[in-house]
């Protein structure tokens, strides 16, 4: 990773995301973590600028995943990229914790 760039995390899985993250590659560092791989709770290994956050797996609440997040980074955006409309609250995800929510 260029030390130069920023750090920006994606926590979850970008299929339909995949070239809004790599044309994002020339001016941040981009490091992409599956739900399966995060203890939620524990920070990041490099200090993100950017969090951005997919549909969590089954089993896991959008809501503690805002939480969590929020927890380790208060001061840090964080956003929920959705790929479907069913279960999109805006505000609800807003007042738990993400920064903004986006349909894409």
């Amino acid at each position: 990773m260029d030390s130069e760039k920023p750090n920006v995390v994606g926590l979850g899985e970008f299929r339909s995301s995949e070239a809004l993250l790599e044309s994002l590659q020339s001016v941040c560092n981009i490091r992409v973590i599956k739900y399966s791989e995060h203890e939620m709770g524990e920070p990041f290994p490099e200090d993100p600028v950017v969090i951005l956050c997919s549909l969590p797996p089954e089993g896991v609440s959008t809501i503690e995943v805002a939480q969590s997040l929020r927890m380790n980074y208060p001061a840090h955006p964080i956003y929920y990229i959705l790929e479907s409309r069913e279960g999109f609250d805006r505000p609800t995800f807003i007042k738990n914790g993400f920064s903004d929510a986006f349909l894409m």
